[in-house]
């Protein structure tokens, strides 16, 4: 993963994995961490970078199989999708620090994005875009 000026300047290496499956970049809102996923070690996990240089972390949460990260409004969480692996799978979220995940739609669901002021999760659902409330699940339709 690589980062550089709006015009393609100043471009920094920010990993050097080896394997296609890593994407997914989100920028925090105040623009110190890039969140990503990748499959390096062969299971999906999440990763923080610092945009300017070092060493990408990945992100300890409590399941596994995780992906396609995406930052709160305040940057106080990270939503993401469990169960790549899985017949259907879910939105989560867990502290920007990781830990303990929480669950958010119980429904199949991918590619999670909080409302402005942080009401809501939208989500990519079967050509759909629902959306849950980011303090607990909804309830499948």
């Amino acid at each position: 993963m690589w980062v550089c000026n709006a015009d393609g300047s100043n471009t920094v290496q920010l990993t050097s994995y080896g394997i296609l499956a890593t994407g997914t970049p989100r920028w925090s809102p105040d623009g110190r961490l890039i969140a990503f996923d990748s499959r390096v070690g062969g299971e999906a996990n999440i990763y923080t970078v610092d945009p300017n240089g070092g060493v990408a972390h990945k992100l300890s949460i409590d399941i596994q199989g995780n992906n396609m990260p995406s930052w709160s409004h305040d940057g106080r969480w990270i939503y993401f999708v469990n169960g790549e692996d899985a017949r259907e799978s879910a939105i989560w979220k867990v502290s920007s620090a990781g830990g303990h995940a929480i669950r958010i739609a119980e429904t199949e669901a991918t590619y999670p994005l909080e409302s402005p002021a942080g009401q809501y999760v939208y989500f990519a659902r079967k050509r759909r875009l629902p959306r849950a409330r980011t303090d607990g699940p909804t309830r499948r339709k």
